[in-house]
């Protein structure tokens, strides 16, 4: 009688730590997290260059987008002008108050979002690359802040190209002048 309480006890003990366990588990990686690494590798990118629901934002300034990108990229820039007194502007940033580097108002980076093919279970891979004249932490910079940007927004599967485009082009990617056709989304949230 006494080795079956026993057996029973460490039974019950032993199945209340798995359960435990379990939901310790589930509660750190809940449904829904991050399918992606933050920052992804060109090699990474060239096997999933076709994936469903993967989306690839170029962030460089569109003169060098039109001379070559990788393929199925889209082309939103992080910088697309500057303001009478030197504010930088795109739809990524803008100025408010006096601040540089604001988050756009909500609805316009929704329409951001939404236009360029992105919902909250694409993946997506921003790429960059640097201006001439500028050092290649700029870039990065540049690239961060659109993924946090993303993220921010509720965007959860998104990372940066490791080395940017220049990494791309060395690594010996395929490389394409032709703009991809975007179906656009209707992504909104709270």
């Amino acid at each position: 009688m006494e080795k079956k309480v026993l057996f029973f006890v460490a039974m019950f003990v032993l199945f209340t730590s798995l359960f435990l366990v379990g939901s310790a588990q589930a509660w750190h990686h809940p449904p829904g997290a991050r399918e992606i690494d933050p920052i992804v590798s060109t090699d990474w990118l060239e096997q999933n260059l076709y994936k469903e629901g993967l989306v690839i934002i170029d962030i460089r300034i569109p003169p060098d987008y039109d001379a070559g990108h990788i393929p199925g990229s889209i082309n939103e820039p992080f910088v697309k002008g500057a303001t009478d007194s030197g504010c930088p502007f795109s739809n990524w940033i803008i100025c408010k108050d006096g601040l540089w580097l604001e988050v756009p108002d909500k609805d316009d980076l929704f329409d951001t979002i939404g236009s360029l093919g992105i919902s909250f279970n694409s993946s997506v891979v921003i790429v960059t690359g640097p201006l001439p004249g500028q050092p290649p932490i700029y870039a990065t910079a540049n690239a961060t802040r659109v993924a946090l940007t993303l993220i921010y927004a509720g965007v959860k599967n998104v990372a940066i190209l490791d080395g940017g485009y220049p990494k791309w082009v060395a690594d010996e990617g395929a490389v394409t002048t032709e703009a991809p056709t975007v179906e656009p989304q209707n992504t909104r949230a709270k």
